[in-house]
């Protein structure tokens, strides 16, 4: 019998194998219908001795790559951390003949920091909680290699 149920918040972690059926259902429905035999998910990491202090997270399909995470610990912000994070994953994009790049981030985060970085906002969600803006940002790397 078909159910449907909630994944309470706290419960993510200890129903990963659930999330990640739900993840790679999607992944396979459209790798049939239009695939993509060149995507894959990308991960870098700043450590310093045994602790990670930085990283991102994201993945390169269809000639973009896109960010879905970029952290570095406070005691590590201002040191430049961030920025190579992004240069060296745009620098792995533009090997694998990506084109452009995209990723979205909150008033309260870094939108400055990726100005700065080149990337300019295409759309906008206004009126958050708290007053805060989600922002969707892109950038261009290079010729497209279609």
């Amino acid at each position: 019998m078909t159910k449907l149920r909630e994944i309470p918040t706290k419960d993510f972690r200890e129903n990963r194998e659930t999330l990640a059926a739900i993840q790679d259902g999607l992944s396979r429905y459209n790798q049939a219908k239009s695939p993509d035999p060149t995507a894959r998910d990308i991960a870098l990491c700043v450590e310093e001795g045994n602790e990670v202090v930085g990283g991102l997270i994201g993945r390169i399909s269809r000639c973009w790559l896109r960010i879905d995470t970029l952290w570095v610990d406070e005691r590590y912000r201002g040191l430049g951390l961030g920025k190579d994070l992004m240069m060296r994953a745009e620098a792995l994009a533009r090997s694998e003949g990506c084109h452009s790049a995209r990723l979205d981030t909150y008033s309260f985060q870094s939108h400055g920091f990726y100005h700065q970085l080149g990337y300019e906002e295409f759309a906008r969600l206004e009126g958050l909680k708290n007053g805060d803006t989600h922002y969707f940002l892109k950038k261009r790397l290079g010729p497209a290699n279609a």
